[in-house]
């Protein structure tokens, strides 16, 4: 019998789930019963109405942690909006409205809020969301996210008041806590699952989202699948960007793994899958001319290269500044296939994105001409002796063919390469080692963040990086970014946040925490028939209030 395209692609790939190890007994029994309770709750269609109502799409990166606390990969984020609900979440305009939250108040200082949750709010295993569980969550996250030690650093104190009321108390005023809480790692779980594990990735966090997802059929390396929560009640607002009302109109989706862009754009035409969420330039002109096709923008892409900061040379701001000098931003966009339209350029000099209410050229002035010489000198400067230098490069996904320019720019300057070939999955994977590369860790590597997750200073992980307590691969630390960083978190003067984004900006060319190299636009593919794909403008794959 003839193979589909995708199964062409998953033939050889394991259908085994691995079980944990590290389940408390005691919980996992009680997980189960709970979950099954769940399942069995969750409407079941007719197989007609299955194939109706089913929606596919092909994904370019494997789930790997089901935990978005543990993880900063974009497919675990997104699991975390299909799965779990958040307190607060960002609008089309990137400001924060209440999710589970109803209602709250917030003190003339800044210093006491409260919030009252929503009524209704259930967990996948059929538990009311209480206060309880709100506050271990945040307290369990406060450890970890560069956000919730922001917070923890403003002597944040969280006390339930009641089942449905949870206090948050700072030592100092901070006006933009509903922005904080809008943050992507902050997915609320059950009280007992935040305790069992503090310090650790939960292995089945259960989640009150409007999907659930279905373990039983996930197929690492392969797919991933989510069921309707029939329990869900959404908010009567519109859907706007993350925010609003989550209507669920399809009973089934499944996300298949297909890092190989022929593969996907192969399963669309055929009809075997309805969207992909990624497509790289060299794609997007046969698909255009595909009539049951059509390609939509979601977001915008700021690629970079992040530095091993804990190890030479790049633990010295003077060898990443020498990173600076070596780029050219639209050599490197023309390379990966993107071409800026008539009369304009692809080059951006703004952290912070250009186009948005952040953008700043400040400080960029010296390295907008590309100066291998300056690179050289700094690379000397910072102690460089030619020691190896371990670049991690992606054979697949848009970062790839800018690896093979950097891999130039990086041999030019003097660098003793040692270029270590794997999957864009395997990259994100291996950058948490810490180790440099005499102890077999890594020194450079690339990646991207959609523009919600860079264009502000408190959405921006990389200048969000803590010197208390940094948690993004590259481990950056500079005392004087974390100084700015933190005013323009509690400067309420519009006029003031626009001077300190500048001073900001700066130092980030000082003491660079990361190296952006221009910024291009995100693409998705959808067949005709998917409709109500408006909210994919978030720059995330949300598979609420999608019809087909």
């Amino acid at each position: 019998m003839k193979k589909s395209t995708y199964e062409k692609s998953t033939h050889a790939r394991s259908t085994h789930v691995s079980a944990t190890c590290a389940r408390l007994i005691g919980w996992a029994l009680a997980s189960a019963v709970g979950m099954a309770a769940a399942t069995a709750s969750a409407q079941t269609p007719t197989p007609a109405q299955a194939q109706a109502k089913t929606l596919r799409m092909a994904i370019n990166n494997d789930l790997k942690v089901v935990d978005p606390l543990f993880s900063n990969t974009y497919v675990t984020r997104d699991f975390g909006y299909m799965n779990f609900d958040t307190l607060f979440s960002r609008d089309s305009k990137g400001e924060p409205k209440p999710q589970m939250v109803e209602k709250f108040t917030q003190s003339p200082d800044s210093k006491a809020w409260t919030f009252t949750l929503r009524p209704g709010l259930k967990f996948h295993d059929g538990q009311p969301v209480t206060s309880a569980d709100v506050v271990a969550t945040l307290q369990r996250w406060a450890k970890r996210a560069t956000m919730g030690l922001l917070l923890a650093d403003s002597g944040a104190e969280w006390k339930v008041v009641d089942g449905q009321t949870f206090a948050l108390q700072l030592k100092e005023g901070m006006g933009q806590v509903p922005l904080i809480l809008a943050a992507k790692t902050l997915f609320i779980v059950p009280e007992r699952q935040a305790k069992a594990f503090p310090d650790a990735p939960i292995p089945e966090p259960v989640g009150s989202g409007p999907f659930v997802f279905k373990r039983d059929e996930w197929i690492p390396g392969n797919r991933m699948v989510f069921v309707r929560n029939a329990a869900y009640v959404p908010r009567s607002e519109p859907a706007d960007g993350l925010a609003g009302g989550k209507r669920v109109k399809v009973e089934r989706v499944e996300w298949r793994y297909m890092p190989d862009a022929n593969t996907a754009t192969s399963a669309l035409k055929n009809g075997e899958v309805d969207i992909v969420n990624v497509v790289p330039p060299d794609y997007q002109a046969s698909l255009r001319t595909d009539a049951n096709i059509k390609l939509e923008q979601t977001g915008i892409w700021q690629p970079f290269m992040v530095a091993n900061t804990l190890a030479p040379p790049f633990n010295n701001p003077k060898g990443r500044q020498a990173l600076l000098y070596m780029v050219n931003q639209e050599e490197i966009l023309a390379g990966m296939g993107f071409t800026p339209q008539p009369g304009k350029s692809l080059y951006c000099p703004a952290v912070f994105m250009c186009g948005g209410a952040n953008e700043t050229a400040a400080g960029s002035e010296p390295f907008r001409k590309q100066d291998f010489e300056k690179a050289k000198q700094l690379l000397k400067e910072a102690g460089y002796k030619g020691e190896k230098i371990v670049f991690l490069q992606p054979t697949d996904g848009t970062q790839s063919m800018a690896a093979l320019i950097w891999i130039q720019y990086l041999k030019k300057a003097g660098l003793n390469l040692d270029v270590q070939v794997m999957d864009q999955s395997s990259v994100l994977a291996r950058v948490y080692k810490k180790e440099g590369p005499a102890q077999g860790g890594w020194s450079l590597y690339l990646t991207a963040s959609k523009n919600a997750d860079v264009d502000t200073p408190l959405s921006n992980g990389w200048v969000l990086s803590s010197c208390k307590g940094s948690v993004v691969p590259g481990w950056p630390c500079d005392a004087k970014i974390d100084e700015l960083r933190d005013a323009w978190i509690r400067e309420a003067d519009a006029g003031k946040r626009k001077q300190l984004v500048e001073s900001l900006q700066r130092r980030i060319y000082e003491a660079p925490p990361y190296i952006p190299y221009g910024q291009y636009p995100a693409i998705f593919a959808a067949r005709k028939e998917v409709r109500n794909t408006e909210l994919f403008g978030m720059g995330i794959p949300v598979m609420w209030n999608i019809e087909k």
